[in-house]
């Protein structure tokens, strides 16, 4: 019966993960979004498979931290400006340690952990589709100016980030042999460049680089065939961006040289300010808006638009060390992967790409910032395990990769 439950949670665990990219669509009335529903069918099946199993793995140090820091969140109950939200946040921290603790402790396996992996990328397809879809059959004009397009009720930064982080999971499946996923990387990148966001972009180049030092250092067979057509395909893609979506593109050197980063730089400096005045605790979880508006210049409250900066306003310095604990924790085991073991470029490339992202969005609370750290925690524990058989792919898939990656 155990097993049984084992399957059923993990099911639920890849449909999650599979429609957290499209969440926003097939919204069931009373309940909410299917993903929301999915959710908690995982849940539930998680419950069940820890009573029939009587057992659960050993809990490894970053999910103790993250414990201490969702209860330092709650907490902040008592003394943050806005007690409800501090309840709310929190809540919602405990819901996406659950999808990243699920990760860890159901996909225990290579084939699990790459089938998460799918679910992630095919779940990214699938909102890049429709994106493109739309933007062919029906213009930008219904949804947003011409500078910027995305399907409707969506964040396009926030589309273009997960957009981004389904880029190294698909050319990690690509070099394991699931060729097919070289279909998603102009699919995504056209979609990204359409949202017209400077953030995504900035991730884009990164994990580009990041990609071609993965082909060459493993000594890919089809790589240089994989280089041109790439190479080829994002110059018609380029031909094919609107004016619009360029021009806007073309402004990051100007907002990062001598502009305000569309504002950011005005909210981060009236957040440092808020930090100030309370260093050691913050003011609270979910605060931000309301305790920064007060030093804001324009009266208007605005998210922090930086993790680490959002965390050090509402938890202060004591909640924003175990923040930066846990990044190391993620860091550091990412290094400890074998070094012929594809899991540590993807875990490095996925930690580093978040850790980039996340100085101009609040990334912190966002649900696809579990599911990689869950990711990375399952690849190295794996990797930790049995390293022979999470390298199997490597010598099985007919003389793909010739050489040991070194990052």
């Amino acid at each position: 019966m155990s097993i049984l439950f084992q399957k059923l949670t993990y099911f639920s665990l890849w449909l999650t993960i599979f429609t957290m990219p499209f969440q926003k669509h097939f919204i069931i009335p009373g309940l909410g979004s299917i993903n929301k529903v999915f959710g908690i069918v995982l849940v539930s099946s998680i419950i069940l498979t820890i009573l029939f199993k009587g057992e659960f793995k050993k809990l490894p140090v970053f999910y103790v931290v993250l414990f201490l820091f969702i209860l330092l969140n709650l907490c902040s109950y008592y003394w943050g400006e806005l007690p409800q939200d501090a309840v709310n946040k929190s809540i919602l921290y405990l819901q996406l340690s659950v999808i990243s603790w699920a990760i860890y402790e159901f996909a225990c396996k290579q084939d699990k952990l790459n089938g998460l992996l799918k679910a992630f990328v095919l779940g990214c397809s699938v909102i890049a589709l429709q994106s493109i879809y739309q933007f062919i059959t029906v213009g930008s004009y219904p949804l947003i100016s011409s500078s910027r397009f995305f399907i409707e009720g969506y964040n396009p930064n926030q589309l273009g980030i997960i957009w981004g982080l389904g880029l190294p999971m698909a050319m990690y499946l690509i070099i394991n042999g699931s060729k097919l996923f070289m279909l998603y990387v102009p699919i995504a990148s056209f979609s990204i460049l359409l949202t017209g966001s400077r953030t995504a972009l900035i991730l884009l180049v990164f994990i580009f680089i990041c990609s071609i030092w993965l082909l060459f250092k493993y000594k890919v067979r089809f790589r240089k065939t994989f280089m041109i057509s790439l190479l080829g395909i994002g110059a018609y893609v380029l031909y094919q961006l609107p004016k619009g979506q360029l021009e806007r593109l073309y402004t990051i050197k100007d907002q990062l040289t001598s502009g305000t980063l569309n504002g950011r730089t005005d909210i981060w400096s009236s957040g440092v300010e808020t930090f100030t005045q309370n260093p050691i605790l913050g003011v609270g979880s979910g605060s931000f808006l309301e305790a920064s508006v007060a030093n804001s210049d324009t009266g208007v409250a605005y998210s922090a638009h930086n993790a680490y900066l959002s965390v050090l306003v509402e938890n202060g310095m004591l909640g924003f060390s175990f923040f930066v604990t846990m990044l190391t924790i993620l860091f550091v085991s990412s290094l400890k992967i074998s070094k012929n073991n594809p899991y540590r470029w993807l875990c490095l490339t996925l930690v580093t790409a978040w850790m980039i992202l996340s100085i101009a969005s609040h990334a912190e609370a966002q649900k696809y910032t579990w599911i990689i750290f869950g990711f990375i925690l399952s690849a190295y524990y794996i990797n930790k395990n049995n390293p022979i058989e999470s390298m199997k792919p490597l010598v099985n898939k007919k003389r793909i990769l010739k050489k040991r990656i070194v990052w």
